[in-house]
């Protein structure tokens, strides 16, 4: 908050729940943007076993390869880490999955499931994947670009607050094209 008043130029603290509001529309634009998650959180992910094999790679599960293609996408970046073991979870309770391999060489986590320890009992069966993404507290620090991108966005959100003829409400922020250039090299692009 202090440090976006200071970008704004506000002495006053009378503005600080809209500018509160701002600093967090500013991170939700960013991280639509992006794809990248930028406060460090955690998250509870929950695959289909069967998926989870099909598309894990044998090889890189042997060690054959250093890094595998496929696998189980972790779909929040930049991962910080697996909080415990992934769960497999069937009509016999709860049991950690040993064997697994987590690649982390490319821009998105991945994680291969061996067929043997992932065996699929039913329909319900599930494996579930604790983690860790997002900049800041514990993970990697915020680069100082999503800072400035950050600040750039909220006085955008400030200087229009009050509207303008061009208004339209509902419609999502359109981010400035200063901003989208310093963005696009942090962008996780998804081909369908």
């Amino acid at each position: 908050l202090d440090t976006a008043k200071l970008y704004l130029r506000v002495d006053q603290d009378n503005e600080d729940y809209l500018i509160e509001s701002m600093i967090k529309a500013a991170r939700q634009a960013i991280e639509a943007f992006t794809a990248k998650t930028i406060m460090y959180s955690t998250w509870r992910m929950i695959i289909n076993p069967g998926y989870a094999v099909s598309i894990s790679d044998s090889a890189y599960l042997s060690r054959d390869k250093s890094r595998g293609d496929g696998g189980v996408l972790i779909p929040k970046s930049p991962f910080a880490g697996l909080i415990g073991s992934p769960v497999i979870i069937d009509s016999y309770g709860r049991r950690e999955i040993k064997d697994f391999r987590l690649d982390t060489s490319g821009r998105e986590a991945k994680i291969h499931f061996p067929s043997a320890q992932v065996l699929v009992q039913s329909d319900k069966t599930q494996i579930e994947i604790n983690f860790a993404a997002g900049y800041g507290d514990e993970g990697e620090p915020i680069p100082e670009v999503l800072r400035q991108a950050m600040l750039m966005v909220i006085a955008q959100l400030y200087e229009n607050r009050c509207g303008s003829a061009n208004d339209q409400v509902g419609l999502p922020l359109t981010l400035h094209e200063n901003v989208t250039s310093m963005l696009r090299p942090f962008q996780n692009l998804r081909i369908a």
